[in-house]
């Protein structure tokens, strides 16, 4: 398994973007956001392109709200693992919302498949 971190106590009140993290085959991940000294709904959104230059993203929907994007709990994680990402591509993007103070960090584990 690999492993990289792309959020290292980022701030929280600004729009943050990874770079873009490269699959040459399918994959698993395992993800995990971190917040500390927040006082709002950060939301964390995950895009995945499928093209093989990695400029379309589209947003993964949350599978519990339906909705493009993640918040964290109430202590301030978020876990997210899949074990089938059929693209070429992934990034990760914060947004602050309504969220005035604090940091983010954030780790990804993936494994690619034959």
């Amino acid at each position: 398994m690999r492993t990289e971190l792309f959020f290292d106590d980022v701030d929280a009140t600004t729009e943050q973007s990874s770079s873009n993290i490269s699959f040459e085959k399918r994959a698993g991940y395992l993800v995990d956001f971190r917040s500390t000294g927040t006082n709002g709904e950060v939301r964390i959104v995950i895009e995945y392109s499928i093209d093989n230059t990695g400029v379309r993203f589209n947003a993964v929907q949350d599978p519990e709200t339906r909705l493009p994007y993640f918040t964290m709990d109430s202590e301030g994680k978020l876990s997210i693992m899949d074990d089938r990402i059929p693209s070429k591509f992934i990034r990760f993007r914060l947004d602050p919302n309504d969220n005035t103070t604090g940091t983010v960090s954030g780790d990804l584990g993936y494994k690619t498949y034959p």
